[in-house]
């Protein structure tokens, strides 16, 4: 059957027609079936297209536009030509162990110039924003800012822990719940600003940290969230980590973020979310300023 007549024998069970709908009455007979003219075919015949059309591009009516997708920032299955030079997500070994092996793999990119990453930017004061692709469903991707300051990486390591009302803008308290010092990790619960949501965000955190590696001098302090619940608003973070190597008395840091915070649009992330981010890095530079 064509797609014209299978409109045509479908349309009195698709669309409610005036004329059909209204039953007869002793004071209303049924019109009587005849041509109709012009203006009366009108509608008839929109219909009949529109039904038409609907039949022909049945096949994508599962398929979500793109640009509704990245106004919901839904998690939008990426072509496998835009994870060539995607970084693995974090290995499902235990959130302390799959942290270790995360770290050891930034230090590894830190040696080859993080040459896998994407520079979008530098800012002004000098910050380098780069991005890259994580080979997930979660179309977020893991961002990475560098800058130099006046201290040591123990130094970086010690404002970064006792010290983030001082330069992070976006959580509100952290509170450790279980600390392990042979092994510098802890369990941590986290509180978020709203950013003009009326629910309180919150996320449970594994962190390791190293404030002086033996030999190196290097440091460096990641967290990703241990508990998470689907159903929830709460925040997710996939991860963070500063990787801090020493550099003639000073420190270079890069912060590698990937974090989602429930609710914002993809743009919110490229505009809003890297100002936030590149704030944070301003604040934290500016401890040290006077040491």
């Amino acid at each position: 059957m064509t797609v014209d007549n299978l409109s045509i024998c479908t349309m009195p069970t698709v669309f409610t027609l005036s004329d059909i709908s209204q039953s007869a009455t002793p004071n209303r007979r049924r019109k009587t079936v005849a041509i109709m003219n012009g203006k009366d075919a009108m509608p008839y015949t929109s219909l009949k297209l529109a039904l038409s059309l609907l039949i022909s591009h049945r096949s994508e009516l599962d398929t979500i536009p793109p640009y509704i997708l990245k106004a919901a920032n839904m998690k939008n299955p990426k072509k496998k030509k835009d994870l060539k030079d995607s970084m693995a997500p974090l290995q499902d070994i235990g959130v302390a162990a799959s942290l270790r092996c995360f770290v050891a793999q930034l230090f590894k990119e830190n040696d080859e110039y993080w040459k896998s990453w994407r520079i979008e930017f530098i800012h002004e004061n000098g910050i380098l924003i780069s991005t890259r692709e994580v080979d997930d469903p979660c179309a977020l991707k893991s961002c990475r800012l560098q800058l130099t300051v006046q201290a040591s990486p123990k130094q970086v390591v010690s404002a970064l822990i006792n010290h983030s009302e001082k330069w992070d803008l976006i959580t509100t308290s952290t509170k450790a719940t279980f600390i392990d010092f042979s092994n510098k990790e802890d369990i941590a619960n986290i509180t978020y600003k709203n950013f003009n949501n009326a629910a309180i965000k919150r996320s449970t955190v594994a962190r390791i940290w190293e404030d002086d590696e033996p030999g190196t001098g290097k440091a460096y302090l990641a967290q990703k969230t241990c508990k998470s619940d689907p159903l929830s608003s709460n925040v997710h973070i996939y991860h963070t980590a500063f990787i801090i190597c020493p550099f003639k008395e000073k420190s270079v840091i890069n912060y590698v973020n990937r974090i989602d915070l429930k609710g914002k649009p993809a743009d919110w992330y490229d505009k809003t979310y890297r100002q936030l981010l590149i704030s944070q890095m301003n604040c934290l530079a500016s401890l040290f300023k006077n040491k």
